[in-house]
């Protein structure tokens, strides 16, 4: 083909717009490829985030059961303390208790004979 021939020409252009078409699907391709891999970066970040969430909700379940094993021991500790306490009250009360009757039995031995009348 001879140039600036009509058929050179339309030639030409027909290999110039087909040049033009795989360079616009060529474009076309790594933009969507572009776009999937954003894509699967914003989905394995909300994976992580994800993770990291329910990592921090185990430790703060932790650290609320630790908080309730302390309460209840620190509640124990002090029902065994009260309970020490009120045995010791009341071996204290029998003790005064039982000073008190040895008074009482020192006394009547001292004490006057009183007239017992016959019945």
């Amino acid at each position: 083909m001879k140039c600036g021939t009509e058929s050179w020409t339309t030639e030409k252009k027909k290999k110039k717009k087909k040049k033009k078409k795989k360079k616009k699907k060529k474009k076309k391709k790594k933009k969507k490829k572009k776009k999937k891999e954003e894509e699967e970066e914003e989905e394995e970040e909300e994976e992580e985030e994800e993770e990291e969430e329910e990592e921090e909700e185990e430790e703060e379940e932790e650290e609320e059961e630790e908080e309730e094993e302390e309460e209840e021991e620190e509640e124990e500790e002090e029902e065994e303390e009260e309970e020490e306490e009120e045995e010791e009250e009341e071996e204290e009360e029998e003790e005064e208790e039982e000073e008190e009757e040895e008074e009482r039995e020192e006394e009547d031995c001292f004490s006057p004979i009183t007239l017992i009348k016959p019945y």
